[in-house]
């Protein structure tokens, strides 16, 4: 199986990239399981305009290897910081140009990349408090637009009290063994997961079911908006 981990932080090493790296240490105890890294401060993106989703649109190499590497994924994980309440731009920019690939040709509504799993990572310098009350919706676009595209959530995970790390010095999470194994539980869990995927297709009934009411609703939302 191929998962895709997509490191949003500018920094490194960086909280969200220590924390990911645990949460790939539990997806590699499940066999066959093979990691791309990207790395969003090495590619070099235009801003998104309209103009991409448009036939024979010119894009840069490193989005045409970003996209070959999505399209041969079996789930894909994201590492960010939250700063402000939201995601670095960059990772915001990403999202919107995948819609040239991962969206139907003609009404950009439909998500073309069939049920494929996905885990989100945060970590921000505020409490796990402030993320309940507000920093979880306030970066909902995240999992929203994925689910847009077609994806499947599979969860999410926080931590907070995460100041920036300067350079040169070591992520404070380092010290947090406690959370650092939570992220090895989870990524096991989304590794089996991935790998029923990665088999046959297959979603826990659990999935399935949200992802039909999602489809339901989206499809009720578009005849109302032709309506």
């Amino acid at each position: 199986m191929n998962i895709t981990l997509i490191l949003a932080s500018p920094n490194h090493p960086s909280n969200s990239e220590t924390v990911a790296q645990s949460f790939v240490e539990g997806i590699n105890s499940v066999e066959n399981a093979n990691i791309a890294t990207v790395h969003l401060s090495n590619m070099d993106l235009a801003y998104f305009t309209p103009e991409y989703y448009e036939e024979g649109a010119v894009v840069e190499e490193d989005f045409q290897k970003f996209e070959s590497i999505i399209q041969a994924s079996d789930g894909i994980v994201i590492a960010t910081p939250v700063w402000n309440f939201g995601v670095p731009g960059k990772l915001k920019n990403l999202l919107d140009r995948m819609g040239s690939f991962a969206l139907d040709k003609e009404q950009r509504r439909n998500g073309q990349l069939n049920g494929l799993p996905f885990y989100l990572i945060f970590t921000g310098g505020a409490p796990t408090v402030a993320w309940k009350g507000l920093m979880h919706n306030t970066t909902a676009f995240v999992r929203e637009g994925l689910k847009y595209f077609g994806c499947t959530f599979i969860g999410h995970l926080y931590e907070g009290g995460c100041s920036a790390t300067p350079k040169g010095s070591d992520p404070v999470v380092l010290a947090r063994e406690d959370s650092l194994q939570k992220a090895r539980e989870r990524g096991s869990q989304f590794g089996k997961i991935v790998q029923g995927y990665a088999s046959d297709g297959s979603l826990p009934a659990k999935y399935k079911r949200k992802n039909k009411i999602y489809r339901m609703l989206n499809n009720l939302v578009s005849k109302l908006v032709k309506a």
